[in-house]
């Protein structure tokens, strides 16, 4: 979404590099940064923690569904859509507020590009696919992860993208296998019994603490110990399989632990929010900007 914005906002004369950034592209780099934490966490697949923590909790024996997410995830998800861009309105206006010849200006650029082309066609049916999957897969046996190769065969057989395009995405190759090493430890421990007892051992620690209140200390816990991590899946990876366990060892249950700790991986994306914004030029308002030298 960040080239999208960038270049509407350049467009309309809001350019960091000239110190007009405040007429509308601040604007929508806080929106588009504090949308995308919403979504991440409103969809299963909107952040690669969220799978590596739901890998981790069926090592446990605790399976949850993409529709299981959402529905979980729907209420506050929904309302942060609807409330972050009217708060940020609200408190970092933009200078322009008004765009009477979009409509124009964007008939006239589409105009330039042209009709969409095979492959754009062929891009966007695979992408509804995915999620058409991603919705009622499990009711035919059809997973995420399955659902993921299902559209990667196809952009590859169609000649979408190729084997070189794979190959350049050294980032998600490094997760992969890292990931495999993870998920193969998590799921001997489980069978050679480490989760039950870590869970039985540290619940009896617990005994006695309100499950409610566990969960919140973990919670808080799990969230500033991002600080000492430097992304989510290193933190998700090393943290979630034991705070996982000690939840549910200590009585809360499973499917509201497993749940909770995975939302945690999109809420860890807001100590990142002005190191974005000044990464990429814009400035960040007074009533935003850090103190004492934190995120």
């Amino acid at each position: 979404m960040y080239p999208i914005i960038d270049n509407l906002s350049r467009e309309l004369d809001s350019d960091p590099e000239q110190g007009t950034q405040r007429k509308l592209g601040s604007f929508l780099v806080f929106n588009e940064y504090e949308i995308n934490n919403v979504t991440s966490g409103l969809f299963l697949t909107g952040l690669a923690g969220n799978m590596i923590a739901m890998g981790l909790a069926k090592a446990q024996g605790i399976e949850i569904s993409w529709m299981q997410w959402f529905a979980a995830a729907s209420v506050p998800g929904i309302l942060c859509l609807l409330i972050i861009p009217l708060v940020l309105y609200r408190i970092y206006p933009p200078e322009i507020k008004t765009t009477p010849n979009a409509r124009s200006w964007a008939e006239a650029r589409l105009a330039e590009v042209g009709p969409m082309s095979k492959a754009e066609k062929l891009m966007a049916g695979t992408f509804v696919l995915a999620i058409l999957l991603w919705l009622i897969g499990p009711h035919f046996g059809i997973d995420a992860t399955e659902t993921s190769f299902i559209a990667v065969v196809i952009l590859l057989l169609t000649g979408v993208i190729n084997t070189n395009d794979l190959l350049g995405e050294h980032f998600a190759w490094n997760i992969l296998t890292w990931l495999s090493i993870i998920m193969m430890m998590s799921a001997k421990l489980m069978q050679l019994g480490f989760f039950p007892w870590f869970s039985k051992t540290l619940g009896g620690a617990l005994h006695g603490m309100n499950w409610l209140l566990v969960l919140v200390i973990l919670f808080i816990a799990y969230f500033y110990l991002h600080y000492l991590f430097p992304s989510i899946a290193t933190q998700v990876t090393a943290l979630y399989a034991a705070f996982l366990s000690i939840a549910i060892g200590s009585g809360v249950p499973p499917v509201l632990a497993t749940l909770m700790l995975g939302f945690a991986g999109s809420i860890f994306l807001s100590t990142l929010l002005t190191q974005l914004v000044r990464q990429h030029s814009y400035q960040v308002p007074d009533t935003l900007a850090p103190k004492n030298g934190g995120h």
